[in-house]
């Protein structure tokens, strides 16, 4: 149970006997219980909790509009640690920044680079598709999570032709 300073509860009990419901203390002592048995402790630190959202903190649940406002930073600071790399590595921190925020300019430029990247996989020679082979699984994968995060549609363009591509080197099979 989870004491909550200024509310009542259950206080401590003796033996056989009901516990009183008391007021718990804004702070109290720190004591370890032993049952009778010597212990020693080294070493022991402790500090005081973060305030929970509700009382003016960071942690615990936090209202819808904070939730909102925090997604979007995280994606925009997502995005611009993307646009430090190149290639794939930008194309999959763009798609993960539209897991915490929808943006149609990222959207846009996720599926340029992706069908980008799928008309250069087209054109990979047979002998040297295997190489391809976990690069093309791994970004199938980003667009399943972004498909079920209602990030992408189920269509998106890239993700079907990529997944034709899979299926026909029989990657799909485990």
């Amino acid at each position: 149970m989870v004491a909550v300073a200024g509310c009542r509860q259950p206080g401590p009990g003796g033996h056989r006997g009901r516990s009183r419901f008391a007021n718990f203390p804004d702070k109290g002592p720190l004591k370890f219980q032993d049952h009778g048995n010597p212990v020693r402790f080294r070493n022991v630190w402790y500090r005081p909790l973060p305030p929970r959202a509700s009382e003016g903190g960071t942690d615990g649940n936090i209202s819808p509009e904070a939730a909102t406002a925090k997604r979007k930073e995280i994606a925009a600071e997502i995005r611009a640690e993307a646009e430090k790399r190149t290639d794939m590595a930008q194309t999959l921190r763009l798609m993960e920044s539209l897991q915490y925020e929808a943006d149609p300019a990222t959207l846009k430029k996720v599926e340029d680079q992706t069908t980008q990247y799928v008309a250069t996989l087209k054109a990979t020679p047979a002998a040297q598709m295997e190489s391809k082979k976990d690069q093309a699984k791994y970004i199938n994968e980003a667009f399943n999570l972004l498909t079920k995060a209602k990030a992408i549609p189920a269509d998106f363009a890239p993700k079907t032709d990529l997944l034709k591509i899979i299926k026909a080197q029989g990657w799909d099979k485990r």
